[in-house]
């Protein structure tokens, strides 16, 4: 019994190996042919007919930053400053108050300027 069941399993083997080479011997066979089917076949790939080709608009900064500022002038801040007048000037002071308010918006301009360079060297 034994005997048999090795004799069994043997031919089992043989079967399957022989399944087996069958196979592999359809896919060589299948292998074979490849070349002879594609070079009657155009198969040619234009990649140009596959590439993605996207038109994006031309760039076009937003307009405030096109515009260039108006720089501030120390006339803006020192027209409202009237010399003291002919009485005014009798009083004590008074010429000092005017220098001050001078010099305040002398001050005020050079802020006003500084800012305004900043700002234009950011928009640059």
């Amino acid at each position: 019994m034994e005997r048999e069941s090795k004799r069994q399993y043997l031919e089992d083997q043989i079967e399957t190996a022989s399944d087996r080479n069958a196979a592999l011997d359809a896919t060589i066979e299948d292998l074979d042919t490849v070349l002879v089917q594609t070079l009657d076949a155009n198969d040619r790939i234009d990649f140009n007919s596959i590439r993605v080709s996207e038109n994006y608009p031309n760039f076009a900064p937003p307009p405030k930053l096109t515009r260039v500022a108006i720089p501030p002038e120390l006339e803006q801040y020192t027209s409202e400053i009237q010399p003291p007048g002919f009485l005014a000037r009798l009083l004590p002071g008074a010429e000092e108050r005017h220098q001050e308010k001078l010099r305040t918006a002398a001050a005020q301009f050079e802020v006003a300027l500084a800012d305004y360079r900043l700002s234009e060297e950011r928009r640059t």
